[in-house]
């Protein structure tokens, strides 16, 4: 099927173009790109930037082949209903992590993800709980101010000199942003600081840190403020579905949470410098990540490359003013070099919870 798929998108891209296609399609796939361990979401996040036809035909046949429908958690139009069962991230990930019922544990003993998955998903009890910390801190009705956010379509926005664009100026545009930095935040704590006892790194939670950079490029083209409420919601669970199917390791410190970059442009023109991503390029600062690039590159495994990007263009996109994405780069280079010293298994240490 995956054959007839790409042919199919591939000639509506060529009819009416990447922008059409993809404002047309994407929206009712959204709810299912969870599935391929997020890689047709990272495909389409990698087209769009770097306007790619032949990777936006692909992504959307990977999505179609490998939909993974999580429309129960993320699609409900009415959310006035569903308790707000947490108003962080973090807070969501502690419910998770202190939840001693069993609807959170999954088969530490199971040694394929997508086996694990449908093992935690196939709960009604959890699916229930998933859905009110997800709907819980990105609300449908009333609706939180969700805008996207303009960006230049037309080039990378990755740049060494200027950061990633977000030219959006309005206070939903601004609001959305800070949406997507706590989930990054937690996102990346998660994968670099989980302190259970010999915890390498995640090759799952890898993969929730790069998808990130996905959903920062897909909200611009999402037209319908419900479309980007789901798209903000994907990404919650992206971390705290796979926390779960990983086996809730041990949470570090709770990240610190930034200073909203609302405020910081309104503060004063120095901190809005520091709120459109202007990177911080003193010497030391680009020797360092440079230092990390150049070891990316050199592992065996191109997930190292892939991760370390990601981080720094959330380090560009954000700043980095408590160096949370450069140890987490730095951890990455300096414990991955072959695909084998990733963890592909999930962490035992919380079983006594159920």
């Amino acid at each position: 099927m995956y054959g007839a798929y790409l042919q199919f998108f591939d000639e509506e891209i060529r009819q009416h173009g990447l922008d059409a296609a993809f404002r047309t399609y994407y929206p009712s796939l959204l709810a299912g790109m969870f599935g391929g361990l997020f890689h047709p979401l990272i495909h389409l996040g990698y087209a769009l930037e770097f306007r790619n036809e032949l990777l936006l035909g692909e992504g959307f046949a990977y999505a179609c082949s490998w939909y993974r429908d999580l429309g129960a958690i993320i699609d409900e139009t009415s959310p006035q209903d569903i308790p707000r069962a947490a108003t962080d991230p973090w807070q969501a990930l502690q419910v998770i992590a202190a939840d001693m019922s069993g609807d959170f544990t999954a088969d530490a003993a199971e040694p394929e993800f997508e086996t694990r998955l449908c093992g935690v998903l196939a709960r009604p009890r959890m699916v229930e709980k998933m859905t009110q910390l997800v709907q819980g801190y990105v609300p449908l009705d009333p609706a939180p101010p969700v805008s996207g956010y303009s960006g230049d379509h037309n080039n990378s926005t990755f740049d060494d000199e200027k950061g990633p664009n977000t030219s959006d100026e309005s206070d939903e545009g601004l609001v959305t942003l800070d949406v997507l930095h706590r989930l990054t935040e937690c996102t990346v704590a998660v994968y670099a600081d989980l302190t259970s006892k010999g915890a390498h790194l995640d090759f799952y939670l890898a993969h929730a840190v790069t998808s990130l950079i996905a959903t920062f490029m897909i909200l611009p083209y999402l037209d319908d403020s419900r479309d980007r409420v789901r798209q903000l919601r994907l990404q919650l669970f992206a971390l705290l579905g796979v926390y779960t199917v990983e086996g809730r390791g041990d949470l570090p410190r709770q990240p610190t949470a930034a200073v909203s970059i609302k405020l910081k442009r309104e503060a004063s023109e120095a901190e809005t410098a520091m709120a459109t991503a202007t990177p911080d390029d003193s010497l030391s600062g680009t020797d360092r990540w440079m230092d990390i690039r150049s070891r990316a590159i050199l592992a065996n495994d191109d997930h190292v490359a892939k991760v370390v990007r990601a981080l720094d263009f959330f380090r560009m996109l954000y700043g980095d003013p408590d160096d949370q994405f450069y140890r987490a780069a730095l951890r990455t280079v300096d414990e991955i070099t072959v695909a084998d010293d990733w963890r592909f298994h999930a962490l035992p240490s919380n079983a006594s919870k159920s």
